[in-house]
């Protein structure tokens, strides 16, 4: 009886534990060799760039400055987006300057690379289409490789090239009424399961431990065996 409660413990762990990550996000790296820019965006937007500012998350490095970039969305392949879209970009701009050496600031839009950066230049203004990912707590964030067009105008070989890697994803249709920012929304998952699993685990191992170090209710069937004596009149012998 005490391995099949052992057994059925350990059973339920392992499936409480599995369905806590069978749905969490995967992540992948700004460059890799199966990376799949229609796939890997959880939303494919395209729109006009009206601006930027800084964000006060941090960079995806030391020199790199998060921005929070702008976006009138006009076209939609993939997801749900706002007219009026706010992407974080963490990596295009940088501040190079050494500041143990008394550098002015030195700033540097690093884009073009194929790597994290999505923009070589100030996009103000441009127009984009653009992937991004929505994960849990983090905001909505793009990267290079989820980049698929950038110009002064929707036109040219480049913007149909984009189209043409976009036929998977289907037709364009018109985003949704009102605005999207970087911030994570209410509705998204939180890590609250992290704590949940966390206390389930501990209470299944305090079960665990309670069971094996517990007292056995063995020694009063041997004591009976030693002294069949004291056995009340009638008894059963064990």
């Amino acid at each position: 009886m005490r391995t099949f409660v052992l057994l059925f413990l350990v059973v339920s762990a392992l499936l409480v534990a599995a369905s806590q990550f069978e749905d969490l996000p995967v992540a992948h790296a700004c460059s890799c060799t199966d990376c799949d820019p229609v796939r890997d965006s959880d939303v494919i937007v395209g729109g006009r760039v009206t601006g930027w500012t800084r964000s006060p998350r941090p960079g995806r490095d030391p020199s790199a400055i998060a921005l929070d970039v702008h976006l009138m969305v006009d076209s939609v392949w993939k997801g749900s987006a706002a007219r009026e879209t706010t992407v974080s970009d963490p990596a295009s701009l940088a501040n190079l300057r050494h500041p143990s050496d008394g550098d002015p600031d030195h700033f540097t839009w690093l884009g073009g690379s194929g790597g994290c950066q999505a923009f070589n230049e100030d996009p103000t203004g441009r127009y984009v289409i653009l992937g991004y990912v929505v994960s849990g707590s983090n905001p909505i964030t793009v990267s290079g490789p989820l980049v698929f067009y950038i110009g002064s105008e929707p036109l040219g070989q480049p913007y149909e090239a984009a189209l043409e890697r976009l036929r998977t994803a289907g037709n364009p249709y018109p985003p949704a009424a009102g605005n999207s920012s970087a911030a994570p929304s209410s509705s998204e998952p939180s890590d609250d399961w992290l704590v949940i699993a966390a206390i389930g685990a501990g209470l299944l191992l305090l079960t665990l431990v309670l069971l094996v170090a517990g007292p056995r209710n063995d020694r009063p069937r041997e004591l009976r065996r030693q002294h069949p004596e004291d056995q009340p009149p009638g008894a059963p012998s064990p």
